[in-house]
């Protein structure tokens, strides 16, 4: 797994301790808040962001 979005109610350093990581500088956290909810992306491997990918797999002819 390289990418999971979570939605919930607890901030991110709840979120860690319930999943049992341990945050490094090469997890990256993105987090939107919708009213009570928290949207939370967390990338545990850079050259999987968004930013770093050319094409997706759904995108290829």
């Amino acid at each position: 797994m390289v990418d999971i979005q979570i939605d919930t109610d607890k901030p991110i350093e709840e979120v860690f301790k319930g999943l049992g990581i341990t945050a490094t500088k090469d997890i990256i956290v993105e987090t939107k808040n919708w009213g009570d909810t928290f949207v939370h992306e967390i990338t545990f491997d850079k050259k999987f962001l968004d930013s770093n990918i050319a094409v997706y797999p759904n995108e290829w002819n």
